[in-house]
């Protein structure tokens, strides 16, 4: 069998439509399979009816409107996290996410979607907005005559015929993308497998030497009393672990690291999410504003913490030139155990907001100007706008800020160390600074190492558990 033989065979299945022929092609090609048999045994198998009764451009109009229309406003319930028109992931948890992972449009641009795309897009847009799906056959609830669901309904005009078709083909989609994976495995892997053995090795290695390797010999020596001389010798155990958690100075050590995520994700997330929204845009100007409140991310933790411990400085710092030019009493702040926690807490928002807020506008940028336009056009306020469409939009964006929000809070050190040195009082000691002080400037390598498996543990934890329940779409 040749591939004249495939086109011919392609050509037949589209009913003579070529538009469809080509769809076809597109989505099966021949350099897929290692014969033009199993590309033909595959189109037979598992095109349905689909192709017979439903083009490219037709399904295309449809995908678009509907998608279009999915970002009205409906007066009582706000549209959910739906995909945009530039390939934006979609965020709902069936089956036809797994299909899109698995066959986007080339360049995210609809005009390049094969109509097995289009429909699945469609199916996706309907199936995670309550109400949207009844335009096929009826009218959307909670709106009045002449409103979305109307002009859904007249715009797109389906056939009972079209719906049939899109039915069917919907039924028979999951058991097609599960043959195409499987299909298409062994060629991908194929393909990249030099390239695997020529990258991964060296990766591995060095992860194993930094990463793994230390590690390790952090677990091995918690078990010790030792003092980083010689060999360690006096096995005590998990007697280190129980020193370690009937510290007072490690208790608060936890609940500075819990201080610090807090202020990160109720002051400094936000902060950043202002500060983008009105950064966002092409305006006069805001090349200079972005840069000014993202030069603090640039600066080294070492040099932050120096500046801002002159600038708390009593005696000689901002903070006592301030006092004495309104001729009150200066405030040493760094000296204070009550107060410098949340001195260092301030230091934390002002130094890191910056990062999140370039994420947030990077993730601003992506959004579908015509999304917010239709929004507008249908009456919502700017708040709504931003709360039931731009928010949702930014769902990624926000996981992965947080993310870093919480990761970075509790391996905070750089900036402590110069700031306050964990002092006064251990008031402002964080894990890392801890097991710093008592790990190597006291010599204690064996509580030390046990803070680091502390440590680590918190972290894959947090960082497995937060990717498993929140980012398990992303």
């Amino acid at each position: 069998m040749t591939r004249d033989d495939y086109d011919q065979f392609v050509l037949a299945r589209a009913g003579g439509n070529a538009i469809v022929a080509e769809a076809i092609r597109t989505h099966y090609p021949l350099s897929s399979y290692e014969a033009p048999q199993q590309a033909i045994s595959a189109i037979g198998t598992q095109g349905g009816p689909f192709f017979q009764c439903v083009t490219r451009d037709r399904l295309a109009a449809i995908s678009k409107k509907s998608t279009v229309y999915a970002y009205q406003f409906n007066d009582r319930t706000a549209p959910p996290n739906l995909p945009d028109m530039q390939g934006f992931e979609p965020m709902a948890d069936h089956t036809a996410d797994i299909q899109y992972r698995a066959s986007p449009p080339q360049g995210g641009r609809l005009a390049d979607a094969t109509p097995t795309f289009i429909l699945r897009r469609l199916r996706l847009v309907s199936s995670v907005h309550e109400g949207l799906i009844s335009p096929l056959v009826g009218e959307m609830p909670g709106r009045a005559e002449g409103g979305v669901a109307s002009r859904f309904h007249q715009t797109l005009s389906l056939s009972a015929t079209e719906i049939s078709c899109m039915t069917d083909a919907t039924m028979t989609a999951p058991s097609a993308m599960a043959s195409n994976k499987t299909r298409h495995k062994s060629p991908t892997v194929r393909r990249r497998l030099p390239v695997l053995l020529f990258f991964l090795p060296p990766a591995l290695l060095l992860f194993t030497l930094f990463v793994i390797l230390p590690m390790g010999e952090a677990a091995w020596y918690s078990l010790y009393r030792w003092n980083g001389y010689g060999a360690p010798e006096h096995f005590i155990g998990l007697r280190n672990f129980e020193v370690l958690f009937n510290n007072a100075a490690f208790s608060r050590a936890l609940i500075n690291n819990g201080l610090i995520i807090l202020a990160s994700l109720l002051l400094q997330v936000p902060l950043a999410i202002w500060l983008a929204t009105m950064l966002a845009h092409k305006i006069t100007g805001v090349i200079a504003f972005r840069l000014i409140f993202f030069l603090p991310y640039v600066l080294a933790d070492v040099a932050a913490g120096l500046i801002w411990r002159f600038v708390y400085d009593g005696d000689y710092g901002l903070f006592a030139a301030v006092a004495g030019f309104f001729g009150v009493a200066t405030p040493y702040v760094l000296a204070d155990k009550n107060l410098a926690i949340y001195a260092v807490l301030a230091v934390v928002i002002w130094k890191y907001f910056g990062f999140h807020m370039m994420l947030f506008i990077a993730g601003l940028q992506a959004v579908d100007k015509n999304v917010l336009e239709a929004a507008e056009i249908d009456g919502a306020t700017g708040w709504q706008k931003f709360r039931y469409v731009t928010l949702p939009l930014l769902g990624s964006t926000v996981r992965i800020s947080v993310f870093f929000a919480i990761i970075g809070s509790l391996q905070l050190f750089d900036l402590i160390m110069p700031l306050t040195g964990g002092g006064p009082l251990n008031s402002t000691q964080t894990m890392v600074t801890f097991l710093y002080t008592y790990g190597v400037t006291r010599m204690q390598v064996g509580l030390g190492g046990a803070v680091g498996v502390v440590l680590f543990i918190i972290c894959i934890t947090l960082a497995f558990g937060y990717k498993r329940i929140f980012m398990r779409h992303d």
